[in-house]
């Protein structure tokens, strides 16, 4: 009997312990939120080069935001970096692009503040286009996509709305994707991509 209530005053000391933890680390600011995790990390690892990140007047910060966090995320301090990116930045997006003969797919991920105290808004933009190898001219293209919305902090029925639109470029070379998710009354914050095709 005595070995089962020891068990049990165990258990109950390594949960309350557990559970201090959590509730101080949360209470310093320090969780962080998986999916922005997995918009984040490829950042400090090898797709630095494909992200953008700007400040409330458009310009390019990317390198001060490196400097600025890259100790953070080395000690895995995940929350201080949030922290930093939705107090400091407006506006920032990565792109990746799939080439194969005849077909380029690129995705963009943008990020977004919907302002001041508001939440930001996260959308993933596709756009793919076909092309003829010997002219290097797009042949037609898919309509483009809007996917993996969310919020931050999370409030996905504040999303109201979305669209994309796509258009091919006059030398046919090129085509824009634009998307817009709209975040009721805080309006329609707008992703633009633009897929090229090799040339030569």
């Amino acid at each position: 009997m005595k070995k089962k209530m020891m068990v049990a005053v165990v258990l109950v000391a390594v949960v309350a312990v557990v559970g201090v933890v959590f509730w101080r680390r949360n209470a310093a600011g320090e969780k962080e939120d998986e999916a922005f995790l997995q918009w984040i990390r490829p950042f400090y690892q090898e797709e630095q080069d494909n992200y953008i990140f700007q400040d409330a007047q458009g310009a390019d910060i990317t390198q001060k935001v490196m400097e600025d966090t890259q100790d953070w995320a080395k000690a895995e301090k995940w929350g201080k970096v949030q922290s930093y990116v939705l107090e400091n930045i407006t506006k920032a997006w990565h792109e990746t692009v799939k080439a194969e003969k005849g077909r380029v797919q690129q995705t963009a991920v943008f990020g977004q503040s919907t302002g001041d105290k508001g939440p930001w808004v996260f959308f993933t933009l596709e756009g793919t286009v076909y092309y003829n190898q010997a002219t290097g001219q797009i042949t037609s293209q898919e309509q483009g996509s809007l996917k993996d919305i969310w919020l931050l902090p999370r409030d996905d029925k504040a999303v109201t709305g979305q669209s994309v639109t796509g258009d091919i470029s006059t030398d046919e070379k090129s085509a824009a994707y634009t998307g817009y998710v709209e975040v009721g009354d805080k309006g329609k914050f707008y992703g633009e991509m633009k897929v090229e095709v090799p040339q030569g």
